[in-house]
């Protein structure tokens, strides 16, 4: 069923069909290997192609190149910006209430909503690669018998997921049933993958980060309660 003049499975067919699938399984996750940065230049909002004004912070547009939802770390003159949620990132730089204080011009945050990133505080003139963004990109496309994929040096499960898309795609208008049942195995494959890199993120600690957040419940002389102390001991007299 398998040939160059098959009506049913051509092979320039099966070539698009794994080159469809590498894309899948190399997307359905943002995976270590395809992390990528790229330089931008900064501009203020008001020199942009559609200005936000009068609003205080700038937005960018995402690499052409990168995953939606993919930017992880950003960075302006070598100083980073904290990611929060967008909803979080407009309550604040936005916060113009009678009696509130107004934002924080030393604080440095960033959120990204659609294909876009938004910067607080903005800039007042424009520079040149002066920012820089780190995020995922697609796997590379399979071009050549000989081309390995993002799996093949690191986890063949992640090949053999990619083989059961393949057939999934192919096998959907002959037995729909089996089609479905390759496509979730290829899923589960892919997931117990990511399941490791989850893991083995959780067992390397963060520089200067407690591993567990621990309230201090008897606080210190000031009243003032810190995380992760344990240096206050508890005086019980008998």
């Amino acid at each position: 069923m398998v040939a160059s003049n098959s009506t049913q499975f051509p092979a320039t067919r099966i070539t698009e069909v794994v080159k469809q699938a590498n894309i899948y399984c190399g997307t359905l996750f943002f995976w270590p290997s395809l992390f990528r940065s790229r330089y931008f230049s900064s501009k203020p909002s008001s020199q942009s192609a559609t200005p936000i004004l009068p609003l205080n912070y700038d937005y960018y547009d995402y690499p052409s190149d990168f995953l939606t939802g993919s930017v992880s770390r950003l960075y302006f003159n070598g100083k980073s910006y904290k990611k929060v949620a967008f909803q979080d990132f407009l309550d604040y730089v936005d916060n113009t209430k009678e009696g509130h204080p107004a934002p924080d011009q030393n604080k440095r945050y960033f959120a990204e909503h659609g294909r876009q990133f938004f910067v607080w505080p903005g800039v007042t003139v424009a520079g040149t690669n002066d920012g820089l963004v780190w995020g995922n990109v697609q796997p590379p496309d399979l071009t050549n018998p000989t081309d390995k994929t993002i799996f093949s040096l690191w986890d063949d499960s992640g090949n053999e997921a990619i083989v059961k898309k393949a057939v999934s795609v192919l096998m959907e208008r002959l037995d729909v049933g089996f089609a479905n049942e390759q496509k979730t195995e290829a899923i589960q494959l892919l997931t117990l993958i990511w399941g490791k890199v989850v893991t083995e993120n959780q067992k390397n600690q963060r520089l200067d980060h407690a591993r567990f957040a621990v309230v201090d419940f008897f606080g210190t002389q000031s009243g003032i309660s810190n995380i992760g102390n344990f240096s206050n001991g508890l005086d019980v007299t008998p």
